[in-house]
């Protein structure tokens, strides 16, 4: 992965795309905002996009590896309106 995080999303209305919106961020200012977040004593924060692909994951190294891996069908399941 480069230095930027790039990613698309179709807006839709009534069920027809509208347009895109593109999020180009640098990624070191994700990992910025990410790293400071605190959830007790072990938690941290990851991000995935809707098709369920990880985004931003502090351990990075190891999901790609397959050494670590996430709930990420549990996640997705989650209601998104709360």
């Amino acid at each position: 992965m480069g230095d930027h995080l790039e990613t698309r999303c179709p807006g839709r209305k009534n069920h027809y795309a509208q347009g895109v919106l593109l999020v180009d961020l640098n990624y070191s200012v994700i990992q910025g905002l990410c790293s400071n977040i605190q959830l007790g004593k072990s938690g941290y924060v990851f991000i995935i996009n809707q098709a369920g692909e990880i985004v931003y994951h502090p351990r990075q190294q190891l999901i790609y590896s397959g050494l670590k891996s996430e709930p990420i069908d549990q996640l997705k399941a989650m209601p998104t309106d709360i």
